[in-house]
């Protein structure tokens, strides 16, 4: 490996010296032209800073250390299981994600976030739909999702932004807002519970994989 390193030393101080001042200019000259090349037919280096990004946190040294302030109550497989018996795997009835609430709320949290889309009424269990939205309303520190759709279809949609409680353009958005007397229509889902929509709690839980 060394004998191979030692030829291509000698291989470029002679390319050098037969270039003499010209060497930088042509190699300058050379790597304009690949850069050219690549932009408008090859295209290796188009994602080249989000790879190095993604390879960089892939292996990196030193791993952040997890929130001992937050807490993730993830339903898995085990929880799946244990309360199958008594209402079945999944989805469950909207009484537990209640039971589930007050249960956190006696314990004082912050902040409780909720990462499941309550889009539907539950048809079969309606009481158990009013059990959770009063519980949901008794609290001023729960967020709940709502899943932006696809621009595409924001014609289609009869939802415009001033009308989700809470929601508004941001700064960057101000100058490219529509008029109030025609705002414009976007495609989301919004959760049913009215306790949950009128929080002025929601946010978008979309994700965004690089390109």
């Amino acid at each position: 490996m060394s004998k191979l390193a030692l030829l291509m030393n000698q291989w470029l101080a002679d390319i050098t010296r037969k270039l003499h001042n010209n060497f930088y200019l042509y190699l300058s000259a050379l790597l304009t032209v690949f850069v050219l090349l690549d932009a408008s037919l090859f295209h290796v280096g188009e994602n080249m800073r989000d790879k190095a990004f993604d390879l960089m946190v892939k292996n990196r040294v030193i791993v952040p250390k997890a929130d001992k302030d937050i807490v993730i109550v993830d339903i898995n497989e085990a929880s799946l299981s244990a309360m199958a018996e008594e209402y079945g795997r999944w989805p469950w009835p909207r009484q537990v994600m209640g039971e589930f609430l007050e249960n956190i709320q006696a314990q004082q949290p912050k902040a409780v976030v909720f990462d499941i889309l309550f889009s539907d009424p539950d048809v079969y269990n309606p009481d158990s739909d009013t059990y959770f939205n009063d519980v949901i309303a008794s609290t001023n520190n729960t967020f709940f999702p709502m899943l932006r759709l696809a621009t595409e279809s924001d014609t289609l949609s009869q939802v415009t932004p001033n009308m989700i409680p809470g929601i508004s353009y941001a700064p960057l958005d101000l100058e490219t807002a529509p008029p109030k007397s025609s705002p414009k229509t976007i495609a989301i889902v919004l959760p049913h519970l009215e306790a949950a929509f009128n929080s002025q709690h929601l946010g978008t839980h979309n994700i965004y994989p690089d390109k």
